[in-house]
């Protein structure tokens, strides 16, 4: 699921380590994840939007992932 996640949202190694359930947000009209400044590429706080269609595969599968644990 992870790389779909990377391939999707055009994520890079570093980025997608570290990522952890609390970065994802899937309800709402515009699923996102948010990657903090320090693991972002650009060093800035980014948030990229999730196709629908992922966001509801991602949820059933964040939902067994612990918080604060990376994916």
């Amino acid at each position: 699921m992870l790389y779909r996640v990377a391939v999707t949202v055009s994520l890079r190694r570093k980025e997608c380590r570290a990522l952890r359930p609390e970065n994802f947000e899937l309800d709402g009209d515009y699923p996102k994840v948010t990657l903090l400044a320090g693991d972002a590429k650009a060093k800035k706080e980014t948030v990229l939007p999730i196709h629908p269609s992922l966001a509801e595969r991602l949820r059933p599968w964040l939902a067994t992932k612990p918080k604060g644990i990376p994916l």
